[in-house]
Order: C-alpha cells, then sequence, then structure tokens
C-alpha cells in the first residue's frame, strides 16, 4: 500500500518541470502506475502531434487544466481543442493521435493519476525513440463535438475520454448499495459505497491480475485493521485485505 499524501514528489525526467510520484513499477523497471504533476503555461508553441505504437495509456484528472488536441486517425486537417480538467478519464489507445494545443497554455497546472501497458509514452523518456511518432501539426484548431452522451466526451476505437462528474452512476450487482461508474467496461471503474456499507477495495473482474485501487475521497476500514484515507493506492499483490466498511462519509474507490 502507498499512501500518496505522504509520498514527496521527484522529477519527472519524461516531462521539464514535470513532478510524479511512482505508486508501482514493472519488473523491468518503468513506472506503471504514477501521479503527474505538470506545471503551468504548458501549451503553446510550435504545434506538433505525436501516438504510441504499442502502448495504452490511461489516466484520470485529479485537479487543474491542460489544453489538448486530439486528431481522428485519417482525417486531415486540423484537431478538435479538448481541455482536459478534474474528472476527466482518459483511454488512449496505440496509434491515436494527439498533442498539446499551440494555441492555449495551461493557466493552474495538472495533475492526474496514470497508468499505462509499457514505457516511451512520455516524449523525454529513452523509449520514447521507438515507441513514440511524432508529426508536424496544423497550427489551428477545430471546437469539439461532444460524442451526445452524458458524461461522454470523445468515444472511438482509439480513444474514450469521459467526465465523470457527469457520467451516470449505476448500481452494482454484487454489492448491495454500492453504485459504480464504468469507465472502461470491464476493466475500469469508480465505486462508490455509502457509509458503513461495505465493499470490495479490489474486484477480481477488473483491471489487470492482480487488480489495483486509489481511494478518491472518504475512508475505507480494511477487514485485516487498517483504514485507508483519500489518497492511498493498493494491489492485491501486496497480500491486503480485499474488504472493508466504507467511513463515516463513505468512499469513493478507483478500481483499475
Amino acid at each position: 500500500m502507498v499512501d500518496t499524501t505522504e509520498q514527496p514528489w521527484q522529477p519527472n525526467g519524461g516531462i521539464p518541470g514535470g513532478r510524479m510520484k511512482v505508486l508501482a513499477r514493472h519488473e523491468d523497471g518503468w513506472e506503471s502506475a504514477l501521479l503527474n504533476w505538470l506545471p503551468p503555461d504548458l501549451g503553446g508553441g510550435d504545434p506538433h502531434r505525436h501516438y504510441h505504437r504499442s502502448v495504452r495509456e490511461r489516466g484520470l484528472v485529479f485537479d487543474g487544466e491542460l489544453p489538448m488536441v486530439e486528431f481522428e486517425q485519417g482525417a486531415p486537417g486540423p484537431g478538435e481543442a479538448v481541455l482536459f480538467r478534474a474528472g476527466f478519464y482518459m483511454d488512449r489507445g496505440p496509434g491515436c493521435l494527439h498533442g498539446l494545443d499551440p494555441e492555449r497554455m495551461s493557466a493552474s497546472g495538472f495533475t492526474i493519476l496514470e497508468w499505462r501497458e509499457g514505457p516511451g509514452t512520455y516524449l523525454m523518456e529513452e523509449a520514447a525513440a521507438g515507441e513514440s511518432v511524432v508529426e508536424g501539426a496544423p497550427s489551428e484548431t477545430r471546437p469539439l463535438t461532444l460524442a451526445g452522451r452524458p458524461g461522454v466526451v470523445i468515444e472511438r476505437d482509439d480513444l474514450r475520454l469521459l467526465d465523470t462528474h457527469a457520467l451516470p452512476w449505476e448500481a452494482s450487482g454484487p454489492e448491495p448499495g454500492v453504485r459504480l461508474q464504468a469507465l472502461t467496461p470491464g476493466e475500469v471503474a469508480i465505486a462508490y459505497a455509502p457509509p458503513s456499507t461495505r465493499v470490495a477495495l479490489t474486484d477480481a473482474g477488473l483491471g489487470g491480475d492482480p487488480p489495483s485501487a486509489y481511494v478518491l475521497g472518504g475512508s475505507l476500514e480494511l477487514d485485516g485493521g487498517q483504514t485507508l484515507g483519500a489518497g492511498c493506492f493498493a494491489c492485491q499483490r501486496a497480500g491486503m485485505a480485499a474488504a472493508g466498511v466504507a467511513g463515516v462519509v463513505g468512499c469513493r474507490i478507483l478500481r483499475f
């Protein structure tokens, strides 16, 4: 278990001026799950776009904003301007063209929890030379066309972008009283447990093997006696109790 509230920030060599907190590493050493903080004034400058050859990356924005441009594969001309902000969930597949907005900069900085299937997704990383392909891009952008469903910003084969603040909640079958937001169905979800409700920390039907969890808010008193508060990251690999009771304000858990 990692309590990120007590973990110091360290320089992120993949992002100029960035800071990170590493939550998990692959057996080969690269960061597989991390908190990323990006400084203000990112964006603007020379337009570019890039894609990743093989790596799928996912993330949930905690706070701040980051102006991005999303390009549809095979579609000529400008991409869509998208302001990533708190509550946005991203599931970006290999080949998805994207870049920083050349016309806008982040005024506040940006914090995101990210997890990925391989290294090289940050352009300053050593592995980026073989994984990420950089291209030129138009200097202008076009307005975002929303997908037309509550909470869905963009939904394509290579990109799923959701606003969890607007995404509907659904009942969770095996856990009475618990509600879910399915972010990537069958793989990633946010679970909410009302106060004093029993809930599984992780779910074997979601995420990798073993699955991971991040406490977004509230607290969870585990069967083993440990209390997890907001900012705690856990994985069944560590042998922790897999279930507990939500605290006095309930508990929100990101399962992935």
